[in-house]
């Protein structure tokens, strides 16, 4: 059963999620060192930290409960602070180069705190693009020691926000190939999670048990990549008008599910080794931003949680089209996907843009 409605319902009802409601008890997060990433690529974010000599020194995020108070201020402050200066990437505007780290941990800090405290989806978001964007950038680069040691360090944090628990069940914020064990109740619990995200977004989750069948709640988050949307909506812009459509499939049928606080949900009893799979939207969109004294090209694409940035001389002033962009058959300069803008003149070469990913174009520029 296709979710479309859920996904337009969110979307539609995005500004009332942020009016900031404390959980009576706050999420656990699945401690990094109970997480085990798969790849051998950047996107693994253990290997990409272990890489830069960061071994397995995570900074540990603040498991102390928050007062109410305390966490509508923190929330007030991400808005108009964080948020609000937020570029594609996860760093903050006005940054200096050699203070991204910092600024970076800072905002780890406050949305893994808001994340735990509310369990809104919302808060996952720049958690993401610093796993996938800034943070594998920073820690790649030679020229600051420092900032790359730190930025491996957080990659380690992050692995330990993809998952979290309550006493309903499990989670899902950040999709990375990996594999994790908790505790619910008296039970333990294992998800194993198959994807080649960020570069794909089909996913594959399967629940272990320890025995017998148990209820749980498995929340699946819905990233604003996913329906569509730019973030944060305040100073980015998408060319796209309609949500796509998507399914998901538990045990290989279609089911209809709801979408809460950001979140699909799976409610169910499990037996050991069932299975969700879903397939997220994943076309390239254009993305416009709305700062005009924001530095780089006012264009960019974004593909799943990837950012992609123009490559090379090329025109950010021409008009958008809407499905122009296509995968091209060779890999760009670090190995990664390209993204080649299409002309309906075939004849203007000289006008297409080609995307690469903020990634590569960081990596490429020190090469």
């Amino acid at each position: 059963m296709r979710i479309i409605f859920f996904i337009l319902l969110y979307v539609c009802t995005l500004p009332m999620l942020f009016a900031v409601e404390p959980l009576k008890k706050p999420l656990r997060f699945i401690p990094a060192d109970s997480v085990i990433c798969w790849d051998e690529d950047w996107s693994n974010l253990q290997h990409t930290a272990v890489s830069v000599g960061a071994g397995s020194m995570a900074y540990s995020l603040a498991t102390t409960p928050m007062k109410r108070k305390a966490l509508r201020q923190l929330a007030e402050q991400w808005d108009n602070e964080m948020a609000a200066q937020m570029t594609l990437t996860g760093a903050l505007l006005g940054t200096a180069t050699g203070e991204h780290a910092y600024a970076a941990a800072r905002t780890i800090d406050a949305s893994a705190r808001l994340l735990a405290g509310t369990g809104l989806a919302h808060y996952a978001e720049p958690l993401e693009r610093l796993a996938f964007n800034l943070l594998p950038q920073l820690a790649t680069d030679d020229s600051d020691a420092p900032a790359r040691h730190m930025a491996g360090r957080l990659l380690l944090s992050l692995v330990g926000t993809a998952y979290a628990v309550d006493d309903e069940g499990v989670f899902v914020n950040l999709y990375t190939n990996s594999f994790a064990r908790t505790t619910i109740g008296t039970r333990s619990v294992s998800i194993d999670m198959v994807t080649a995200m960020p570069h794909d977004a089909r996913i594959k989750l399967r629940i272990g048990l320890s025995r017998g069948t148990q209820h749980l709640k498995v929340r699946l988050r819905l990233p604003h990549w996913a329906c569509r949307k730019a973030f944060p909506a305040s100073a980015y812009s998408s060319d796209e008008t309609t949500p796509p459509e998507m399914e998901v499939f538990v045990n290989g049928r279609s089911e209809q599910l709801p979408v809460e606080n950001g979140y699909i949900i799976v409610d169910r009893y499990w037996n050991n080794g069932d299975e969700v799979y879903l397939d997220f939207p994943f076309s390239p969109m254009y993305l416009r931003s709305l700062r005009p004294t924001e530095t780089g090209a006012p264009i960019s694409v974004q593909r799943g949680p990837l950012l992609y940035v123009p490559f090379g001389q090329t025109s950010s002033d021409r008009p958008l089209r809407s499905g122009s962009l296509v995968e091209a058959d060779e890999p760009g300069p670090m190995g990664h996907s390209v993204l080649v803008e299409t002309s309906a003149d075939t004849t203007d070469t000289d006008a297409l843009r080609i995307f690469i990913p903020y990634v590569d174009a960081a990596m490429a520029g020190r090469h």
